[in-house]
């Protein structure tokens, strides 16, 4: 912004379509953040129209999700790349994480998963999209008390490592597609994703 005496104007700024500058940040960066108002369907209307932007596919590798426990990767993995899984194994992505508001059972969030696999289902195996599940492994039939249930603490460092280790040690580039509060560097909370990202990745 440029004030009375600056001797500069700053150019006005051009509307672009979302999709669009997004899917071009992947030029610039590995790493790109998709803020999620959760329960939002505008959120996934708009996930579904970005996913299936051209060059969006083959530019980007993963997409790495608030909304799934990591103990089910392998089961993800193979529904994303098109092969039968039943519903009642499926759905434990979403139902058995560490959040017990109920808010990943709403549709839009299984559908979400569904507009993955029928993105890949488009493509040639190179450009196909991994989802990543970012929530820590929690398996609920071994937690007997509060005090087992501690995955809470840590949610945002096991999402950190997934992007470490399967993203940035790979060399791949990957949508981060969480809530706002994670990702957000006014959020008074060092152990927050993007400030463990800071540190890990500087620039």
């Amino acid at each position: 912004m440029c004030f009375a005496g600056c001797g500069t104007i700053e150019p006005p700024l051009t509307p672009r379509p979302a999709a669009e500058y997004i899917t071009e940040a992947f030029d610039r960066y590995p790493l790109v953040a998709l803020s999620e108002m959760h329960g939002n369907a505008e959120s996934k209307d708009f996930f579904a129209r970005l996913i299936r932007h051209p060059g969006f596919a083959g530019t980007v590798n993963d997409i790495v999700i608030e909304f799934g426990n990591a103990r089910y990767q392998d089961v993800v993995d193979r529904y994303i790349g098109g092969e039968a899984v039943d519903r009642n194994v499926l759905r434990g992505t979403w139902e058995d994480t560490t959040q017990i508001s109920g808010i990943w059972s709403l549709p839009m969030y299984e559908e979400m998963l569904a507009d993955v696999r029928a993105v890949n289902l488009t493509v040639p195996g190179d450009r196909r999209l991994r989802v990543l599940l970012g929530d820590p492994p929690l398996d609920w039939t071994q937690v007997t008390s509060p005090a087992d249930d501690d995955m809470n603490d840590w949610r945002d460092a096991h999402f950190a490592w997934v992007v470490a280790t399967h993203v940035r040690a790979t060399r791949r580039k990957a949508l981060i597609f969480v809530g706002g509060g994670h990702i957000s560097r006014t959020v008074v909370f060092p152990n927050s994703l993007i400030h463990l990202l800071d540190a890990r990745f500087p620039g």
